[in-house]
């Protein structure tokens, strides 16, 4: 009785298969990726090295690999990404402390969410859409209403940085993991 993982998209190759392709488009390291719930975008985050790097969001076209649009607003390196399960928008994290959202139709920055006294380093969105939470360096966990712009809730139980946060499928609860790495 093993888990088995079924491909819900005929972009992706199965584990094993061929690399389908290479997406091409920051100058420096990406440092992560989320996924738009039909399976044909991404958008992938920026973080820098010692050469420079980009502090990023490219939003791309599995189906083509192109570049659809460049979103740049942040100040540090871009550290997490989620992409609403609507599908209208993507919430980034970064280093400088906020999370960003953006309209994927558009590229806009509606909204920049300034509440972590350290970087944010993970972010989960609800099923409906409606909240974010974010996770830091600052050992807080916050809720953020998306729409609004503001933190709904706090959770400070945490004694390390919080690594990464996780929705259950049914909204009701978060799971979230800390430690420091060194």
């Amino acid at each position: 009785n093993g888990l088995w993982l079924k491909p819900s998209c005929a972009l992706l190759a199965s584990a094993g298969g061929a690399l389908v392709r290479t997406l091409l488009g920051h100058t420096g390291p990406v440092t992560c990726v989320g996924v738009s719930p039909d399976g044909r975008f991404a958008v992938s985050g920026g973080g820098s090295d010692w050469h420079g790097g980009d502090k990023t969001l490219v939003l791309w076209d599995l189906g083509t690999g192109r570049v659809v649009r460049f979103m740049r607003g942040h100040q540090e390196d871009v550290t997490c990404v989620a992409i609403t399960p609507d599908g209208r928008f993507a919430v980034s994290g970064s280093l400088d402390k906020t999370l960003k959202v953006w309209e994927l139709a558009t590229g806009e920055e509606t909204a920049s969410l300034r509440c972590h006294t350290e970087g944010v380093v993970c972010v989960a969105i609800t099923p409906d859409s409606k909240y974010a939470v974010s996770g830091g360096w600052d050992n807080r966990i916050l809720i953020w209403d998306i729409s609004k712009g503001n933190v709904v809730g706090t959770w400070l139980g945490h004694k390390c940085p919080v690594n990464c946060v996780a929705i259950t499928p049914d909204g009701k609860c978060v799971v979230s993991a800390a430690g420091n790495a060194f």
